[in-house]
């Protein structure tokens, strides 16, 4: 089983480009023990956020659970300007991992970080959306 913790969503997004560089947007350290979310078998979790200034986003990073044995391997993501939505861009990334601890009910907990790309703007919100999370076992990324 794969969880995306409340470290997640739009967790650390990256960004590129003349006008900005860095962080965009942290919700904080990753707990990897409180509060994960399923992102596979039709299940989405988005979180929002807004920039200050034109922002070209590159990667996110998230912090994810998964089964003991198991790796995450990859995801679907999408930003829009709704909870869900991806009408400003999407699509599918790999995941580079890295092992922080197993946690407290067994679970092995990675910082997980994927290339994403989109062009946002100031006075707006948007919301970053993952899915379809998978592992090396198959089973659900959380």
């Amino acid at each position: 089983m794969l969880r995306v913790s409340v470290f997640a969503a739009a967790a650390l997004l990256a960004v590129a480009g003349h006008v900005n560089a860095g962080t965009v947007y942290s919700n904080g350290p990753l707990n990897g023990n409180a509060n994960a979310y399923i992102i596979g078998g039709g299940q989405s979790i988005s979180d929002s956020f807004s920039v200050s200034s034109p922002t070209n986003l590159v990667g996110a990073q998230v912090g994810v659970w998964v089964s003991p044995g198991a790796a995450p391997v990859s995801l679907h993501w999408s930003i829009g300007t709704s909870a869900l939505g991806s009408d400003v861009s999407s699509g599918i990334s790999n995941l580079t991992n890295t092992f922080a601890f197993t946690n407290s009910t067994h679970f092995n907990v990675f910082e997980s970080t994927f290339p994403l790309n989109g062009a946002v703007a100031p006075g707006n919100t948007y919301w970053l959306t993952i899915s379809f999370g998978s592992t090396t076992t198959s089973s659900v990324l959380s």
